[in-house]
């Protein structure tokens, strides 16, 4: 089933937005599980699954959420509606493909920027996502800001953004990096944008290849998984032949939340622009502080932290009331040049009617007269 945005549901894109709020907490919280030996829970277990090895962890996760997806969407095809499995379209393997292979870029880029990188340093770049994909969504789908108010309430999200990641370096540590790690960083915020921009490319002309919110995530996340593994091969070498059953388990427990979390995305980049996108992935801080809390302990927090959290709420409320009052202004605009044309259409069916009415030996008659005043001006000329 297709989803047209201008007759979804207004409560779709807010449920939309908690889910996946929710699931970048959860990926968090399992992905520590995965990577670590440290307690996953309040409640247990006391040790993680301690498979440090983050690229065949990111490759794994793509691989089993699409390779799971691919099998219920043929299967569904192939025997319920008893028809040519619709993922067989190479038009649809060729609009995925751009978007795969930049979430998968960025996968790689993104997991070696946050080893070269002080974890303090790298969520200052971090807070510099939103810019990258302002920017992005200037190029690839050219959308803009529609206001002064719009751009402001972005300046105010970066720099909130950016205080309350900045807690980390008044706590002690080094925090300087090199100009290779300087790169990776930048480049990882160049791709954050990018996967951003293209994913919303992308929903824009499902249409194009007749393809739903599942196709998509599923040759997304299998043309990611193929673009990371080979990498993974390289730095990391044949550690995934030693997974055990433990970290299996939290393998496929983290691949559910993946599944869902990506779903949500692409609908999300389907519902709203790019730059709403970015304004929703900014806020993620505090959602997922409440669900630490919840599941692990209360996280202990600074004051600089709750300033930045605040502040960049607040950036982020006034975001959404410019656009509410532009695009309201825009609707009215619309709405004027909308009866402007329908007046001008209607006064000109009125004219023809009036003309249609008129009987034809009469519009002859007029017709000849007027071809014959034509062609007396014509001959003494």
């Amino acid at each position: 089933m297709r989803i047209d945005p201008a007759t979804a549901p207004s409560w779709l894109l807010p449920v939309a937005v908690v889910f996946l709020w929710i699931g970048i907490s959860l990926i968090a919280i399992t992905s520590k599980c995965l990577l670590t030996d440290k307690k996953c829970s309040r409640w247990g277990p006391q040790h993680g699954a301690d498979f440090p090895y983050p690229l065949h962890i990111s490759w794994l996760h793509l691989f089993i959420v699409g390779a799971c997806l691919f099998a219920v969407l043929t299967f569904n095809d192939a025997v319920i509606a008893k028809r040519k499995p619709r993922l067989f379209d190479g038009r649809k393997l060729r609009l995925c493909s751009m978007v795969g292979c930049v979430f998968g870029l960025k996968n790689v880029v993104g997991l070696m920027a946050l080893r070269e990188t002080p974890t303090a340093t790298y969520m200052l770049f971090h807070a510099l996502n939103i810019v990258f994909i302002a920017l992005a969504a200037w190029v690839v789908v050219g959308e803009t800001p529609g206001s002064i108010g719009e751009i402001v309430s972005l300046v105010g999200i970066v720099i909130g953004s950016s205080i309350s990641s900045s807690e980390s370096f008044f706590s002690g540590g080094e925090h300087s990096i090199g100009g290779f790690a300087f790169l990776l960083n930048i480049t990882n915020g160049i791709c954050a944008g990018a996967t951003v921009a293209t994913l919303r490319w992308t929903t824009l002309r499902m249409g194009e290849a007749n393809m739903t919110i599942a196709e998509l995530t599923c040759l997304e996340l299998l043309v990611g998984a193929a673009v990371i593994m080979p990498i993974a091969f390289v730095f990391e070498g044949g550690a995934v032949f030693t997974i055990n059953s433990t970290q299996w388990f939290w393998l496929l427990v983290s691949s559910v939340i993946i599944l869902i979390y990506h779903l949500v995305l692409s609908l999300i980049c389907y519902l709203a622009p790019a730059l709403v996108v970015g304004v929703v992935e900014a806020l993620k801080p505090l959602p997922a502080f409440v669900i630490v809390a919840l599941i692990q302990k209360l996280p202990h927090k600074t004051t600089r932290f709750w300033l930045g959290t605040l502040f960049t709420l607040a950036s982020a409320i006034a975001f959404k009331l410019s656009r509410t009052i532009n695009g309201d202004s825009l609707r009215r605009r619309n709405s004027r040049q909308y009866l402007l044309e329908s007046a001008s259409i209607q006064y000109q069916t009125s004219g023809r009617e009036l003309y249609d009415n008129v009987p034809l030996n009469e519009r002859i008659g007029n017709d000849l007269e007027s071809d014959s005043d034509a062609s007396v001006q014509v001959t003494a000329s």
